[in-house]
């Protein structure tokens, strides 16, 4: 079955696949004239040294320079040559500039990219950072700029079809994408505009048993929200409380010591749970410098130098995201006519800054940015109201973001890595460690503010006051982390960090910690059998897909399924459907019907809840849809209806349960429209309700919205198991139930200590851009199976590789007087 989309359907779906399928090979056949060479030597200006760059079977570049200027030199270049139409995008999103190329249909982004100022504080942020950092963008800009100034390269056929060319990249670029990836990443003021919203709306009573509390069984990052100990095997050192070890002493993530595991080293897992995409997100890479014996290995992001996850020659690390609040929303009193703002009982001026965004067919448009000290005010470009509302957030401030992993790319030990986290001041992040020298180590990372007693960041507070001012930050030493912890394995899944007696407040944004919960239960349980733990088990763990809150949803409501009394109201069929839910394992597979049948009614059940009280867009915003698709997918609301439904049905007395007459009427509406759905989506046999036939795995091309372009683009859907709550965690968005298109598994890597050269990692879908090209979506397969994919040594591509290619300096001419 096809996946579900919410474009055209009928004749117009039909003529468009028609269309696209007559396009499709002489666009592919274009588009293979225009990949780029791998194999020979190209001369360029601008390098240094020669340059090699072998590919292997599945594009993977391993770039060998001998000095670092070369060496982000040749990533920028490669970068352009396999995905210069993403590269495009990405800095058009940062800085505002898509309605430029596109036309008014991107007006809204750009004016969101323009009032938080994604550009300017990139800029303010490549000020304050090291001549090293500078020098490695510089490398990489000029790398990419040299790709395009080659009249041997051949720009992505996407350019041809929407009509334009590129500009030369500059720092602005570069730095501009660096804040809107940390923006995305970084979380917690949306929810306070909703929370706001929703209790003005219904009232504190129906409002509060909708709000984010974490589930019962607390599983915390660390419990003790320090935890640092010292390989220490004689006893001589003792236990520290301090961030680490001084100078000459030394999204799902897991590091497990090596006590618990078969070799006696230490593991290291992550997957990297983000928005699927044609091409990735991501792009995988080897950078080695020969002269220094330093290499990097993992995954970068296009437009930008140096890798972001992976392993080094001394250490590996993951990332997910820490969800600790570091943002709060201000109500503001403003007179516009005088650009001023009321605080402390004075008028202050406003910060003014006129953007200028120029719209493909029509007049540029003018966007008047107002800033606050605090920050931009947001409520124009949100459309939130006519109350002035502006953010505090530390992520729009000048951050060293980029240099922390700069630093983590050239790390040697312990220490370095504890350098790498201080630059982590935004966005907030989940690190874990492993080393050679079989050390483990976790960080959470990010800023955090100390507020004020009576201010908890729950909601919009009045921006005319400094009761609400931050009183400080937490200090970074006492940031939760942990070296060598005494249960000997840290586990991150976006879960709470510690436990409710940490002296700090870090915010209440996290996600539910189902996935942390199981993937510890599976742990614990291995250990507990007395067996040692392998990376190929933690790799089945990562690919679980039982989902607890599913099963104590089918808990709570099967008296009332086996009842009589609900038996008759239901069909023969449905009766039958109702049978393989209650005897289902739980497990969110393929071919499972009981885990349609858990989704679909759990879905309908909240709606209906929900639609006693409030309109489709305010549903769809409590279950997590955010302000704006491409910039803010989703806000910090998402996942915790399922926790919020689980206490309703728990709950007798609950004001919702009155709402629709009672727990019995709601199961029974709630279940009747999830079979009248699966019957129309489907068939009307039950056996054929298979979760994958409805959860389907879509990797959007950036033409996706163009039909038929849409049809050639997009590479081939596939149904995939698991959901939000399930260790394979793969979740769709409210407003677009039930297939795979919010979040997925973008990138996996394995690391084991007793073969450390030989890290292990898949991306989704493939390395190349260009849609002619093998490595387009050639990982697919793969990735779905949760195989991976080893790192090679130099011996091995010298025999095996696809292409080796060589970057050479271009000699400069000679002239002769006369």
């Amino acid at each position: 079955m096809s996946d579900q989309r919410s474009s055209s359907n009928g004749f117009g779906s039909a003529l468009n696949s028609i269309v696209g399928a007559i396009l499709k090979p002489p666009l592919k056949a274009m588009s293979r004239k225009r990949l780029p060479k791998i194999e020979g030597t190209i001369e360029i200006e601008g390098l240094i040294e020669v340059v090699e760059v072998f590919r292997e079977q599945y594009g993977r570049p391993y770039i060998y320079a001998r000095n670092d200027h070369d060496l982000y030199f040749a990533q920028g270049f490669i970068h352009a040559q396999d995905r210069l139409w993403q590269m495009e995008l990405n800095r058009r999103a940062a800085r505002g500039k898509l309605s430029e190329v596109f036309g008014p249909d991107a007006l809204d982004t750009d004016r969101m990219a323009r009032t938080f100022g994604f550009e300017r504080l990139g800029m303010e942020s490549l000020n304050l950072a090291s001549d090293e950092m500078k020098d490695t963008v510089d490398a990489y800009l000029d790398g990419v700029n040299a790709f395009l100034k080659d009249p041997a390269s051949r720009l992505p056929l996407e350019f041809s079809l929407a009509g334009f060319k590129p500009e030369r990249y500059t720092r602005e670029d570069c730095m501009a994408f660096v804040l809107l990836m940390s923006w995305q990443l970084s979380h917690a003021w949306q929810s306070e505009l909703l929370r706001y919203k929703l209790y003005a709306t219904i009232g504190e009573e129906l409002a509060r048993e909708w709000e984010i509390h974490y589930p019962d069984h607390d599983t915390a990052i660390l419990p003790e929200g320090i935890d640092f100990n010292i390989i220490d095997p004689k006893g001589i050192l003792k236990k520290m409380n301090g961030p680490y070890l001084k100078k000459g002493k030394g999204s799902n993530s897991i590091v497990i010591g090596g006590k618990h595991t078969k070799s006696g080293k230490p593991i290291m897992a992550n997957d990297i749970h983000l928005a699927l995409s044609a091409p990735s997100l991501w792009y995988e890479i080897v950078l080695v410098n020969t002269t220094e014996n330093r290499s990097v290995r993992g995954v970068s992001f296009p437009g930008l130098p140096v890798v972001i996850t992976g392993s080094n020659n001394h250490f590996a690390w993951g990332i997910t995201l820490a969800f600790t609040d570091a943002a709060d929303t201000y109500i503001e009193k403003v007179d516009s006519e005088k650009n001023t703002y009321e605080y402390k009982g004075e008028q202050k001026p406003l910060t003014i800054i006129e953007e200028i965004i120029k719209v493909k067919g029509q007049q540029d448009h003018a966007e008047t940015v107002r800033l606050t000290h605090r920050g931009p005010i947001i409520s124009e470009v949100l459309e939130t109201g006519a109350t002035a509302i502006s953010v505090q957030d530390l992520v729009l401030n000048p951050i060293q973001t980029f240099e922390g992993f700069r630093l983590l790319n050239e790390g040697r030990s312990w220490d370095d890595f504890v350098e790498a986290m201080k630059r982590f001041t935004a966005p907030q992040l989940s690190i874990v460690y492993i080393d050679r020298e079989d050390n483990i180590g976790y960080w959470c990372t990010g800023t955090t503010p100390i507020r004020a007693a009576k201010h908890t960041g729950m909601v919009p507070v009045p921006g005319w006051t400094d009761q609400y001012d931050w009183q400080g930050y937490v200090p970074f030493e006492e940031m939760p982390h942990a070296y060598n912890p005494s249960c000997e394995y840290v586990i991150t899944a976006n879960n709470k960090p510690v436990k409710d007696n940490y002296p700090y407040y870090l915010g209440n944004t996290w996600m539910n910690g189902y996935r942390a919960k199981r993937i510890e239960d599976l742990l614990l349980a291995k250990i507990g059998s007395g067996s040692k733990v392998t990376a190929e088990d933690v790799n089945a763990w990562f690919k679980d897909v039982y989902c607890i809150p599913a099963v104590e949803y089918r808990e709570i409501i099967r008296d009332i399924l086996t009842s009589n009394q609900c038996r008759q109201i239901f069909s023969d069929r449905e009766n039958k459907a109702i049978d393989l839910f209650l005897e289902w394992d739980g497990r969110m597979d393929v071919d499972s019907v009981g885990a349609s049948v858990y989704e679909v009614s759990r879905y309908f059940m909240v709606k209906i809840l929900l639609q006693q009280k409030l309109d489709p867009d305010s549903i769809y915003e409590l279950l997590g849809q955010g302000f704006h698709p491409i910039l803010l997918p989703a806000n910090e609301y998402y996942g915790h209806d399922t926790t919020a439904l689980l206490r309703i049905l728990r709950n007798e007395n609950s004001a919702w349960l009155k709402l629709v007459g009672g727990k019995e009427k709601l199961l029974q509406a709630s279940f009747k429209e999830a079979f009248a759905w699966l019957s129309g989506t489907i068939s009307n046999a039950p056996f054929d309700w298979q979760w994958g036939k409805i959860h389907i795995a879509r990797f959007p091309h950036a033409f996706d919205i163009k039909p038929p372009l849409d049809r050639i683009f997009n590479p081939p859907s596939h149904p995939i198991s698991g959901n939000t709550d399930t260790p394979y965690q793969t979740a769709y968005g409210a407003d677009r139930p039930f297939g795979n298109n919010s979040w997925s598994i973008s990138y996996r890597v394995s690391v084991d200590g007793a073969d450390f050269d030989h890290t292990k990692a898949i991306a989704s879908l493939g390395q190349s851009g260009h849609l002619g090209s093998k490595h387009y979506n050639d990982l697919t397969t793969d990735w779905l199976a949760g195989k991976y994919h080893e790192y090679h040594a130099r011996e091995t591509l010298e025999k095996n590789a696809e292409g080796k290619l060589l970057l050479a300096p271009k000699p400069h001419p000679r002239f002769e007087t006369g």
